[in-house]
């Protein structure tokens, strides 16, 4: 029983709260700008897939980028996860406190470490010669990011 306790006290907060919790701990103030300097060049929404032949979502904004572009936060929050990409540097994924969900990448390789605060308007990393792209999820559905970026909830 002692070595939970132990642990409980090292761990703290980790173990107590879910982790919804855990990202309200950083300040959650928006800039409401667009994470890089350079022009949408595709919407969120449906298109035509090449192969399929079919409609099908494709849930993120893509900007027009050239590698070493500055990325920067949109809003305050946690980095919850970083997923790695199949042609090198990776995906940010930071939950803010309304448990809201932004996924910025691919990006050369960040110095953020899982569990950071990330304030908004604060350095990601940069882009690489792939375009950058931009989702939202709020409560488990694809949002377009563009809307909040216009102001929108």
């Amino acid at each position: 029983m002692r070595f939970y306790h132990i642990l409980a006290v090292l761990l703290g907060s980790l173990i107590i709260q879910p982790f919804g919790a855990f990202a309200r701990e950083c300040p959650a103030v928006s800039t409401k700008a667009s994470p890089v300097d350079a022009a949408i060049q595709r919407p969120f929404g449906y298109r035509m897939h090449p192969i399929l032949g079919k409609a099908v979502l494709h849930p993120a904004l893509v900007f027009s980028t050239r590698a070493g572009l500055a990325v920067r936060a949109m809003q305050g929050g946690r980095l919850i996860k970083f997923e790695a990409a199949p042609d090198g540097g990776g995906f940010i994924w930071i939950r803010h406190s309304d448990g809201t969900e932004l996924r910025y990448g691919p990006l050369l390789a960040s110095a953020l470490r899982f569990g950071a605060c990330v304030a908004a308007g604060a350095w990601l990393g940069e882009t690489m010669p792939a375009p950058l792209t931009l989702t939202m999820r709020r409560k488990g559905h694809w949002v377009d990011p563009k809307r909040w970026l216009e102001g929108a909830p």
